[in-house]
């Protein structure tokens, strides 16, 4: 049930944003800077913020890089909905996103110092709800790009890094802040990261980082309105507190619906696994079973007619010898030994007859035709008279169109002239089409 929540809460508040980033920032590659360097980089603007500039120094000293980093020209956060500051990302080749923190935004300026131990990687600027965010929104407003005598390596970032999942936040409220009001940006990020961890169920899925999260969001909360600047000092870095433990809290809470999920699918597969086993097993035993009857009903056949396997059934084998001559008049003794055949198939109920008249070429077409099927319906009759129900019978007269052998000898003439009832259904293994198929 929470997993079904949570897939609703995800379409509203945390969008899987597949290649946003492509359509959205300027050609993003990432740079290997020569050890023990000073490198000048420029970011380029994005569809967002196309005024947008900025640029950064990029020292390594052996230890990790250092990135002091400035921008211009930004518009306010608030502008691309529920964001209320810009954090600065590395990405790694392989398409790996890290926060190296929030820029200090004043005005249309930003500033920020951070450092990361990655020696080859792309940075970029995107607008976010609140610092502490772990993955980036599909709102990138700038990017780096080498500059025009770059001396370390340069390569694009790896194409999976579209697909990465980014935070879209279409759930939350966009934020209405007085220019005038005088409270610090991190009481606002605090209720964004609260509502962000509550769209994907944090207090169900990660009990214990949420009351931590909710003890510190309280605690923030009460100091935020104080006259006291100390209090309000404390208050922010409570706030910051508060906000790391609600991403960490929302960050638990997605991984343990997807672990739910995983979960609830792999036990869904092993039950139709279980299920389609039971079924194997089912249509195997019926199988063999049917088998076992074919076999059996063959050889009692056999003791009364000519009778033999095939595909369409078993055929029981009725010569001409078992008519009266040229007409559709079953002699005594044939009448017997069919009322003997009935007694044995009505022992099967759901058995079907398809019952086949032939002739050989004496005479006219015509005049065979209507004998043969004479002879097949005299057949019918005769099985509905001894029980069998009309609706499982079917009688077709093929005249002289299929003989078994030449009509030229006596012999074979002899052999054309017959009839013959073809025994199927599914107490015998298959029905006709199916096992014709076959």
């Amino acid at each position: 049930m929470r997993a079904g929540l949570f897939a609703t809460a995800v379409l509203a508040a945390v969008s899987i944003v597949g290649g946003a980033w492509a359509q959205t920032a300027p050609k993003f590659e990432a740079m290997s800077y020569v050890p023990k360097s000073e490198t000048r980089i420029d970011f380029t603007a994005t569809k967002f913020a196309p005024g947008a500039k900025g640029n950064a120094t990029i020292t390594t000293s052996g230890g990790p890089t250092s990135i002091v980093a400035s921008f211009s020209k930004l518009p306010a956060p608030t502008t691309f909905g529920p964001c209320l500051t810009y954090v600065l990302w590395s990405v790694s080749p392989d398409g790996r996103a890290s926060n190296l923190g929030a820029l200090t935004v004043k005005g249309t300026s930003a500033s920020i110092e951070a450092s990361t131990r990655l020696s080859t990687f792309g940075l970029a600027v995107t607008a976010e709800p609140y610092y502490a965010v772990t993955i980036p929104s599909d709102v990138a407003v700038l990017g780096a790009v080498p500059p025009k005598k770059f001396k370390g390596k340069v390569q694009p970032v790896a194409k999976a890094y579209d697909v990465l999942p980014r935070a879209s936040y279409q759930g939350l409220p966009t934020p209405t802040i007085d220019p005038k009001s005088k409270t610090p940006m991190e009481f606002h990020e605090l209720g964004y990261a609260r509502l962000t961890a509550q769209m994907v169920h944090a207090a169900s899925y990660a009990g214990e980082p949420w009351t931590k999260a909710m003890k510190l969001s309280d605690q923030a909360s009460a100091l935020a309105t104080s006259k006291k600047s100390s209090d309000v000092k404390q208050g922010v870095s409570l706030a910051r507190e508060a906000i790391q433990a609600f991403e960490d809290a929302r960050a638990l809470s997605v991984s343990r619906a997807a672990t739910e999920r995983e979960a609830a699918t792999q036990a869904a597969l092993k039950g139709q696994t279980a299920r389609a086993q039971e079924a194997e097993t089912v249509i195997r035993e019926a199988a063999e079973k049917a088998k076992e009857i074919r076999a059996d009903m063959l050889k009692q056949l056999s003791g009364v007619f000519p009778t033999v396997d095939t595909y369409r059934g078993l055929m029981v084998q009725l010569g001409g010898i078992n008519f009266e001559t040229g007409k559709a008049d079953l002699t005594p003794a044939a009448r017997e030994k069919l009322s003997l055949l009935a007694g044995m198939l009505s022992a099967h109920p759901g058995l079907m007859l398809d019952i086949e008249g032939h002739t050989d070429n004496v005479g006219s077409a015509e005049a065979n035709q209507t004998l043969s099927m004479a002879r097949a319906v005299a057949l019918q009759d005769l099985f509905k008279a001894q029980g069998f129900a009309a609706d499982k019978m079917w009688a077709v007269g093929f005249g002289q169109d299929e003989p078994l052998e030449s009509n030229v000898t006596v012999t074979g003439r002899a052999k054309n002239r017959r009839a013959d009832i073809i025994v199927w259904g599914e107490a015998l293994g298959s029905r006709l089409i199916e096992a014709a198929g076959k």
